[in-house]
């Protein structure tokens, strides 16, 4: 057999003849759809409605019976933004809820058989007022008055995610504000809020924007003691409330929604605090960027150039502009500069676990028969730095594979066979072991997402060992689940599973942050989203009433990654090498975007935040799965120990214990409890 050698960095590269690749076409296209968040209006509290309690005689054995580990939310109707982001946020943690609309449901029992069957209370709004047209409260005064009794006497929490001020929280109203983004407020954390707030970095202020907010005064009734948390000019925001019978409630006097900054970073300390610290669920900081087409390049957008100016985000994959739009491809000095700067992030404790996952076609590689050479400086700069980062398969050559080496602008599309799917897939592999690589061998992202319902491509997958396939969350099919923090099993190929992973509106032909350049994310996103863009919104004004400097759109993408951050999403995200090009010295969109995000996220919090590789999120996410479908039922019994029972075998992520798999993450212990079907569990919580 002829063999054939390249000597890269000392590195002797042996290429059989099964490894002479052909030369293909390097420059390919897809591009994420726009990623917009839905938007919630905040909604103004109305005046108090419920009964005002009053000291209760509390029951010798408070505090130390069983109860289910389990929240009661209630809600009015449901239509509340700040329910829907008590469930939303509750869905993502994997905290087990009942919920009540209490304006057409009854509450239910409260304890059963000297069993308490919630752990903790969570209202959308403090007083549950419904106004139709007079105002009152959903609940009768007996059911608050049920309330009361069981929080006073299994010594529950109960919490108000958005609470007028009032009597039971041991507050006065004050003057109202409409914040917006327009007219933020700033909330002050007070000195207490640290024992609530632990994880937020609470010697900054928290911005309070696109929400109604009610200022109050502290009026305590005798043995009542009320401590603010948050304050805007020096009226409580945000209070710990303690009955003088030993009732407590948490009252956040600002509406709240899925999308609001103050509620994203406030969630957590209310469901922890009425929790006690204790519960089913769990969260981690995620941070996962792919990027796609490493070793190729990548057409850019060249203003001017119809041929370069895509109209749709679902482009024609027969399209080819025959040489018409530049191209550009990373370089050694590049990726450099990104092992540079996450190196930088990796000597801070809170940023030591980012690596950045490298999405290769070895075609583009010095080992691939393609347009650079055997002495290719990118493909030496790789080998010296691929411990640095995570490497997934994108094919040898990115064919699309379901619409397989096309006749270029035909309209007509053939999906990859079997063989041919093999290939693309073999190939890379080759590539890969030959580079030595520390390859992720049981995942693959497909080129533009493709060949996820090809069944020859699927089965040549499954051959390989391959598991773990990237979806795109903003697809109608397999886009996001119905439950966070889940994949999807694949409807053709049950053996192999769909991550979801979000695209972002840095584009995959853009490399620069300068406008009228080939590449502009400035100009193209104004072409797209500008004044006169081609996509407007659903009334058809546009998007943007002015066109967007890069310092608007890094702001905006920015905060779109900083929301899944804080919502504890373990999504990826998706980028295209062309983003990793030095556009103005150092400078390269994805630093400009992702640097902008995480700085956001420190002055924030300081939990630490993990990078992922593609077959441990796809772990985790089965791991979820299997927990959600499990029924996974826990008893607590305070300060002695925890009853689990499940209808299937799963994980039981259990914050706050350190039982069976155990770990710290920001200051609290996460266990892993095995839990099977038909079996009841015990552990001792010391």
């Amino acid at each position: 057999m002829k063999t054939t050698r390249f000597a890269l960095l000392g590195f002797v590269l042996i290429i059989g003849g099964a490894a002479a690749f052909a030369a293909k076409p390097t420059n390919k296209k897809d591009t994420p759809p726009p990623v917009t968040s839905p938007a919630i209006t905040t909604q103004p509290a109305t005046p108090p409605a419920s009964p005002s309690t009053q000291t209760l005689a509390s029951t010798p054995a408070a505090g130390t019976q069983p109860r289910d580990m389990k929240l009661l939310v209630i809600g009015t109707d449901g239509t509340e933004p700040s329910f829907q982001a008590i469930v939303l946020f509750l869905d993502y943690l994997g905290i087990p809820y009942d919920k009540l609309l209490a304006k057409t449901q009854v509450l239910p029992a409260l304890t059963e058989s000297g069993k308490g069957r919630y752990q903790g209370i969570v209202l959308s709004t403090g007083n549950l007022s419904v106004c139709d047209p007079s105002c009152r409260s959903a609940l009768s005064a007996t059911d608050w008055t049920s309330i009361d009794n069981y929080t006073r006497d299994y010594k529950v929490r109960m919490a108000a995610f958005y609470a007028w001020p009032e009597k039971r929280y041991g507050l006065t109203a004050g003057n109202p504000i409409v914040t917006s983004d327009a007219a933020p407020q700033y909330a002050a954390f007070t000195s207490s809020a640290s024992s609530v707030f632990s994880y937020l970095n609470v010697s900054n202020p928290l911005k309070i924007a696109g929400a109604y907010m009610y200022p109050a005064a502290i009026t305590p009734d005798a043995g009542e003691t009320v401590t603010p948390l948050l304050t805007v000019g020096g009226a409580p925001v945000a209070v710990v409330d303690k009955k003088a019978d030993g009732r407590e409630f948490l009252a956040l006097t600002m509406d709240q929604s899925p999308y609001l900054l103050h509620s994203m970073a406030l969630n957590y300390g209310v469901f922890n605090w009425v929790t006690n610290g204790i519960f089913l669920g769990a969260r981690k900081i995620y941070f996962s960027p792919q990027v796609d087409d490493f070793f190729l390049a990548n057409d850019l957008f060249a203003k001017g150039v119809t041929a370069c100016m895509p109209n749709s985000f679902m482009l024609d994959p027969t399209y080819d502009a025959a040489d018409k739009c530049p191209s550009d491809r990373m370089d050694s000095g590049d990726l450099s500069e990104l092992q540079k700067w996450q190196d930088g992030l990796n000597a801070k404790t809170q940023f030591k676990n980012i690596r950045v996952s490298l999405v290769f076609n070895g075609f583009g590689s010095a080992l691939g028969g393609g347009d650079y050479g055997w002495n290719d400086a990118l493909t030496r700069e790789a080998i010296s730095s691929r411990s640095k980062f995570y490497w997934v398969n994108h094919t040898f050559d990115h064919e699309d594979l379901d619409c397989f080496d096309p006749a270029p602008n035909s309209g007509i599309c053939t999906p990859a066979n079997f063989n041919q799917s093999l290939t693309e897939i073999s190939k890379n592999v080759t590539i890969g072991r030959l580079l030595a690589l520390p390859l992720d061998s049981t995942s693959i992202v497909t080129p533009a997402i493709s060949g996820l319902y090809n069944a020859n491509f699927l089965k040549a997958a499954q051959q390989s060992g391959i598991r773990y396939l990237v979806g795109d969350s903003s697809r109608t099919r397999d886009g996001l689940p119905a439950k966070p923090n889940t994949g999807f099993v694949n409807s053709v190929n049950p053996a192999l599973f769909i991550i979801p992973r979000r695209p972002v509106n840095v584009f995959y032909n853009t490399k620069s942050g300068l406008p009228h350049t080939d590449g502009s994310l400035v100009d193209e996103y104004n072409y797209l989203y500008g004044p006169n863009g081609v996509f407007k919104k659903g009334d058809g004004t546009p998007f943007f009433p002015a066109d967007q400097t890069l310092a608007d759109i890094v702001n905006r993408e920015s905060d779109n990654l900083l929301s899944y951050m804080l919502k504890y999403e373990i999504y990826g995200s998706m980028w295209h090498q062309s983003n990793f090009i030095r556009y103005s010295g150092s400078k390269m969109l994805f630093t400009d975007v992702a640097g902008a995000t995480l700085d956001k996220f420190a002055k924030l919090s300081n939990l630490p935040v993990v990078s992922m590789q593609q077959t441990a999120i796809g772990q985790y996410m089965e791991e979820r799965m299997a927990y959600n479908a499990a029924n996974v039922k826990a008893t607590l019994t305070p300060g002695v120990n925890i009853t689990f029972t499940a209808t299937s075998s799963a994980k039981a992520p259990v914050t706050g214990i350190c039982k069976q798999t155990c770990e710290n993450y920001g200051g609290q212990n996460i266990s892993k409890i095995a839990v099977s079907a038909g079996a009841t569990i015990t552990v001792p919580i010391n």
